[in-house]
């Protein structure tokens, strides 16, 4: 029996399965409202390191100026130090584009999301 089709096809489906998940599955599920329920599940807990980990900048390869990257975990660290986020309420989220003209066409996508903490 030729088992060569049947190597194939599996991984045909491996190769299928693996794109669904990264370009279909996974975005979907990676919502600013579980990012958000992640990074105060971690403050409320006191995890500073969890909590950053969750705070993702998007995307994720934009680099950070020292300054942003310092108010970010000055901000963690007093949430967590305080264990903020046992309850919240997710008012808003707003997504806007930047874009610069003077290195050419590219486009930034940036979130803002309005929360009441307790």
């Amino acid at each position: 029996m030729n088992r060569r089709p049947v190597v194939v096809a599996a991984i045909g489906v491996a190769i299928a399965s693996l794109a669904a998940w990264s370009f279909v599955i996974r975005p979907v599920l990676d919502t600013p409202e579980r990012r958000v329920s992640a990074y105060l599940s971690a403050t409320s807990s006191g995890n500073e390191v969890s909590a950053l980990e969750a705070w993702v900048p998007y995307p994720a390869n934009v680099l950070l100026s020292t300054e942003l990257r310092a108010r970010r975990a000055d901000l963690t660290r007093e949430l967590a130090t305080l264990r903020v986020g046992r309850t919240y309420a997710i008012r808003s989220v707003d997504w806007w584009r930047t874009c610069s003209v003077s290195r050419g066409s590219w486009t930034v996508r940036a979130m803002r999301v309005s929360l009441g903490c307790t």
